[in-house]
């Protein structure tokens, strides 16, 4: 502590105390870079940059509504039941298909639709 009071007076003294000091903590926790840095094309990030590219489900129902869905959501059981359910679905709508992509993939679905008034 006696070091400290002493080199407050001389401006070089001090900063060379606390440019030690900050070596010192440098070295006591620095740890190796976790994430890639890149480079892109223009230089800025973008919204699409942000978000995960991770794998997904999507669930279409025969009325139209698609929910998108993580991998995890469900899992292996062995009781002889049906498994989670896919979501809350309107009166009289049944799940019609199920896509597996990635969250930056472009997605068109089409879906071939038999009416009653076909059949005739």
């Amino acid at each position: 502590m006696q070091k400290k009071y002493d080199c407050l007076n001389p401006l070089d003294q001090y900063t060379v105390l606390i440019e030690e000091e900050a070596t010192e903590i440098k070295h006591k926790f620095s740890t190796p870079r976790r994430s890639m840095v890149e480079d892109t094309d223009s230089g800025l990030l973008e919204e699409i940059d942000l978000i995960p590219n991770d794998e997904m489900l999507l669930a279409f129902s025969e009325k139209g509504y698609v929910k998108r869905m993580r991998p995890d959501t469900f899992h292996l059981q062995n009781r002889g039941t049906i498994g989670k359910s896919v979501g809350k679905l309107r009166v009289n709508d049944t799940l019609a298909d199920f896509l597996v992509c990635r969250a930056h993939d472009h997605v068109l679905y089409f879906r071939y639709v038999l009416s009653a008034s076909a059949l005739i």
